[in-house]
């Protein structure tokens, strides 16, 4: 189920985008760029968070998993064709290698 965030998941949010920062690692790059603690960052964050701007809007149109599959089979499909249309061998006596 997919739904519009509120107020009460500004935390979870917050602390997701922090710790994808961190990377894993243990440097905050807003404190290496601009000096910002997480502490400030986190208000930063909270009050764009609070904002709303006219006609803004970022849909999440999150595909099924038959989607994904459908996709996935078609590309797959598409490079099946191409390798196939591909020399076996390259120049000489060269053997072709598939990658």
């Amino acid at each position: 189920m997919i739904r519009q965030a509120s107020h009460q998941d500004f935390d979870f949010i917050y602390e997701a985008i922090v710790q994808s920062e961190y990377s894993g690692g243990d440097i905050f790059p807003y404190e290496s760029l601009f000096g910002m603690k997480p502490v400030e960052f986190k208000e930063t964050v909270f009050n764009i968070f609070e904002e709303e701007i006219d006609g803004m809007f970022i849909p999440y149109d999150i595909p099924t998993k038959e989607e994904l599959i459908s996709t996935l089979q078609i590309h797959h499909e598409i490079y099946q064709h191409v390798s196939s249309q591909r020399p076996k061998h390259v120049g000489g006596d060269a053997i072709y290698r598939n990658t």
